[in-house]
């Protein structure tokens, strides 16, 4: 269960490997071993096996500060007169560290804001799921990102290739979800997340949204949330927040010429105020959304879909309480679950003013949070 709570904790995640089994079989033949005994050695290594998989936690716990990056641009609106809303926006945009689907994304959504803007700041946290503990989230620079969402995204479509290839060839149906390692621990590659908050100012009134993108997908994928919220220094303007979520994605089939093509597409899904997850006081917004997983045909040149992508925001306008303000505080918080089965229902009632976090089952999440002090 999750709730927004007024404190800002990170939680680890003890992530298992979905589809495999582990065990372990221990001979005693030692003359006059007692039964107890056998049960006391079994029970240890049992728990010497189950520290094993906590490591993950661990280590996303205490994985030190997170490599982050911040630009901040200035804009003369006279600068882009003659250009339209859409036009500007993406121009505005297109000087930060967004993706294109980040831009398309805000720049359809949020034109009139970023339009009027005179100030735009971005806020970055990078991060790479390792490829020997899935679920593990280890914070890097924006270079070793970029070369890990290349090397990744190469990977990830080899290994769906061959195994689409095994697949047809055995005429059995499979999911990604369930997909083996071809056997190197180097190929079992894993999600690279993008974390931003934009925070698009004209003054002391603002608007200020919380991105984030999978460039390549998780070994695990279920049910994810997204959130964010602020301090008590501002005021919502009433019912500006939503939200939305895109996953991009190769289809393969065969048309109706009986040629076997394949298409790039996107689906986007647009998540309304009323739709939004929030606490009675409007502090924080958030939404749940599913991680989508691929699916291979059994039938040569039958229907099968490679999901590349996710990227979604939650986003609100505010303005600043007092004159005498100097720092407003935004927290942009991200929550992935990496076990499955369990803990489907997600509490978000509470009321919080640092992000929500996991007060219960927080063993099955991955959670990240990022800060934004914005000066004034």
């Amino acid at each position: 269960m999750i709730s927004f709570m007024q404190r800002n904790e990170r939680f680890g995640s003890n992530c298992k490997f979905l589809g495999c089994a582990f065990s372990l079989t221990i001979n005693i033949k030692k003359q006059g071993e007692s039964m107890k005994t056998k049960r006391w050695m079994t029970g240890w290594i049992a728990i010497l096996l189950l520290c094993t998989f906590l490591l993950p936690a661990q280590a996303v716990e205490a994985g030190g500060k997170p490599q982050e990056s911040t630009e901040t641009v200035t804009y003369q609106n006279a600068d882009y007169r003659g250009l339209s809303a859409i036009e500007t926006a993406e121009k505005k945009l297109a000087s930060l560290a967004l993706s294109s689907e980040m831009i398309r994304q805000l720049s359809a959504d949020k034109m009139e804001l970023i339009q009027n803007a005179t100030q735009i700041t971005a806020k970055s946290t990078y991060y790479v799921e390792s490829s020997l503990f899935p679920g593990q989230m280890d914070t890097v620079d924006e270079n070793a990102y970029a070369q890990a969402v290349k090397e990744r995204k190469l990977a990830q479509q080899e290994t769906f290739e061959t195994v689409q290839e095994q697949v047809q060839a055995a005429r059995a149906p499979l999911s990604d979800i369930v997909i083996p390692s071809p056997g190197n621990s180097g190929k079992l590659n894993g999600g690279t997340l993008h974390l931003v908050i934009l925070l698009i100012s004209a003054g002391r009134e603002y608007g200020v949204a919380g991105i984030f993108q999978w460039e390549t997908l998780p070994i695990f994928r279920a049910t994810d949330a997204f959130g964010l919220s602020r301090d008590t220094t501002t005021s919502v303007i009433p019912q500006s927040a939503s939200g939305c979520y895109s996953y991009t994605y190769n289809i393969s089939y065969t048309n109706e010429k009986l040629q076997y093509v394949t298409e790039s597409r996107e689906d986007v899904y647009d998540v309304p105020y009323n739709e939004l997850k929030q606490d009675g006081s409007g502090y924080g917004y958030a939404m749940e959304f599913g991680i989508p997983v691929s699916s291979i045909s059994s039938q040569p040149h039958g229907t099968s879909t490679h999901y590349l992508s996710a990227t979604g925001f939650v986003f609100f306008e505010g303005k600043v309480n007092n004159s005498s303000t100097t720092s407003v505080n935004h927290f942009a918080t991200y929550a992935h679950k990496c076990i499955g089965y369990f803990l489907n229902h997600i509490d978000f009632s509470l009321p919080f003013g640092m992000g929500f976090s996991i007060d219960w089952g927080d063993w099955s999440y991955v959670q990240l949070t990022e800060e934004h002090l914005w000066n004034l």
